[in-house]
Order: structure tokens, then C-alpha cells, then sequence
């Protein structure tokens, strides 16, 4: 279960399968990083579909980002250097970028226009922060 705005790093894989589960409360948002690939199998459910924007997923790996069996991918998946592999009966609210997208099977995208909107901005700077130069 996810408060606040939070963040994950991941140095290597993630394998998201069976009953694994991301929930937000509803002031959450949720940033997830991950070095290699990621694999979401099962019933495994990310974020919430009431807001899709609130989570967003960058892959790093050049091998295949894969959405399969049941599961649900809610937020926004950022895998430029990957193939994204759906299968079976795959839901995707948000948004999918890759280098390329394969699906087999049953595949349902809801797109959420509050991704162009979600997120705060970073403060500016008190006058008494040392700048580099």
C-alpha cells in the first residue's frame, strides 16, 4: 500500500506474478524504476484505475516488458528500449511507449488524459541557495 508520493528503484528485474498487488490511496502517486525488465503475470494488479496517472514505470532493459494472463497495468508504462509482449487477457489504463508493442490476445488500453496535468511542480529556489556555476 502506497502514501504519499513515492518512489522505487529496482536494480535488476522485476517479476510481478499471482496475487501481487499495488495499492495508492488516493492522495498517492507512485514512480517505479527499473533497471532490467519487468514481467506482470497472474492476477498481479498495479495502481488504481480510478487514476491511472498517479503511477508511472520506467524500464530500463533491452528485453521484453510482458503483460500477461489476467493481470492489469494501471499508470503509465515508459520502456523505450523494449518490447512490450501482452497476452492473454491483458488491461492496460494509462499509457504503453516501447520500442515496440506485440499483443496476443485479448488487449484493452484506456488512456488517461490527467497524465498531462498529474505531478507538482518543484518549488523555486530560496534566494539563499548556493548555485553552482
Amino acid at each position: 500500500k502506497v502514501t504519499g508520493m513515492t518512489a522505487l528503484f529496482i536494480g535488476d528485474d522485476l517479476l510481478a506474478t499471482g496475487a501481487f498487488r499495488i495499492e495508492l490511496e488516493p492522495d498517492a502517486e507512485l514512480d517505479i524504476f527499473v533497471r532490467d525488465n519487468l514481467a506482470i503475470t497472474g492476477a498481479a494488479l498495479f495502481g488504481d484505475r480510478e487514476r491511472p496517472a498517479a503511477t508511472r514505470v520506467y524500464v530500463g532493459g533491452t528485453g521484453d516488458v510482458t503483460v500477461a494472463g489476467y493481470a492489469a497495468f494501471v499508470g503509465n508504462l515508459y520502456a523505450p528500449t523494449a518490447n512490450i509482449l501482452v497476452g492473454g487477457f491483458g488491461q492496460i489504463y494509462g499509457s504503453l511507449f516501447g520500442k515496440n508493442i506485440n499483443a496476443a490476445g485479448f488487449l484493452s488500453v484506456g488512456y488517461d488524459a490527467a497524465i498531462q496535468t498529474t505531478g507538482t511542480e518543484c518549488p523555486p529556489a530560496a534566494a539563499d541557495v548556493p548555485r553552482i556555476r
